[in-house]
């Protein structure tokens, strides 16, 4: 078979996309014995998913099981396939061809879609992700603030980059909060620790499971059904998902549990505080459990009250003004008896995930149908 006459296929065909589909496509056309591809281009962000860490515990997702780091270091597509580390951001059907971020033309013959679906926590909060560029209208974009699908996740969270040197400064002790309930964040937390954080400088909080996914539905009952695809539990036993809680609790990681996560605060240095709104906790409470919030309170600085309420007043004000003043700083206290915040200087969110502003609008705008019918679902 190796002597054989292999035909040339010269055919360009753009594969967008590092998902499991998009491999195994890819794959498939490679191991066909009698053609040979020599003009296949995979857009991946990031780079190939093997690329990223060499040890196992370094990692700081969940990756699918279809494909382990050995065998995709074994396929060595790296060097049979043209791999592009850039964003699909628009679809030219006429002229076929795709343009990334930066605005480079990429012409294709036959253009295959597989990206999949990434988290959305921060677009819901009006924040992009650190590695997300162009920005998407309307979202804006702080230090310290990731997504755990930022396609240069590894980079932002090396042991050698910025964000990981200010969590392992000994003399400035920096905390980490990861949000979501899915796989992922307990993988991040092992990767973390990997790279040096210390477990009591993480905070986990976790969110009731339609937070943040409820905006976007009008039929509760569509999005129960939704939920397993775009937000799954970490996992199936509630056995497991205790026991390993436990033993991150043991080595010192804190737990916030059924807590939304409903402001980002921040300073000149970037991300400052976070702020989530408690659920299990009811609206109104009785007058002497407020005021037990604003002794509770008192003791840990006043100023976090006036930080959280974003008033901008200056603080040399008179006598008179100061009374008033100190009167508003304790209704804002009140009024947030069920909500807490944590100060961190990096949060990292893996929550519901959805289809890709820019890749919708291109598959939209260009009317991508075939016999009348969406190609792609609403789960993507």
């Amino acid at each position: 078979m190796l002597s054989e006459a292999k035909i040339v296929k010269n055919s360009r065909i753009v594969v967008v996309g590092a998902s499991d589909t998009s491999i195994s496509f890819i794959e498939a056309l490679l191991s066909i014995s009698y053609l040979h591809f020599s003009n296949i281009i995979l857009v991946a962000p990031g780079g190939l998913p093997n690329g990223h860490f060499n040890d196992k515990t370094e990692n700081l997702k969940a990756y699918s099981t279809s494909y382990t780091k050995e065998e995709l270091k074994k396929l060595m597509l790296e060097s049979r396939v043209r791999v592009i580390n850039a964003r699909m951001v628009d679809i030219d059907r006429s002229d076929k061809n795709i343009i990334l971020h930066d605005n480079t033309v990429v012409p294709y013959d036959t253009l295959i879609l597989g990206m999949g679906i990434q988290d959305k926590t921060l677009n819901t909060l009006g924040y992009g992700s650190r590695g997300i560029a162009p920005l998407p209208k309307g979202l804006e974009r702080a230090d310290g603030i990731l997504s755990i699908d930022d396609p240069y996740l590894y980079d932002h969270l090396r042991k050698d980059g910025t964000l990981i040197n200010m969590l392992t400064d000994k003399k400035r002790v920096k905390n980490c909060v990861l949000y979501g309930r899915s796989l992922n964040t307990y993988c991040c937390i092992q990767g973390l620790i990997q790279r040096g954080v210390k477990p009591d400088q993480i905070t986990l909080a976790i969110p009731a499971i339609e937070c943040h996914v409820q905006e976007s539905y009008d039929v509760p009952e569509i999005m129960y059904e939704d939920l397993p695809s775009i937000y799954p539990d970490a996992f199936d036993d509630e056995n497991i998902l205790q026991k390993i809680q436990d033993g991150l609790e043991k080595i010192g990681v804190r737990i916030i549990r059924n807590a939304k996560l409903i402001e980002i605060i921040q300073d000149d240095e970037g991300l400052e505080t976070v702020l989530f709104k408690l659920l299990d906790l009811p609206e109104e409470n009785s007058e002497d459990d407020e005021e037990e919030g604003i002794e509770e309170k008192s003791e840990q600085g006043s100023n976090m009250g006036s930080g959280a309420a974003g008033t901008g007043e200056d603080n040399s004000q008179n006598d008179e003004d100061g009374e008033q003043e100190d009167h508003e700083v304790k209704k804002k206290i009140k009024r947030k008896k069920n909500e807490l915040e944590v100060d961190c200087k990096v949060l990292i969110t893996a929550g519901h995930r959805d289809v890709d502003q820019d890749v919708f609008l291109s598959i939209h705008n260009n009317g991508l149908v075939y016999n009348g019918r969406l190609i792609v679902d609403k789960s993507f």
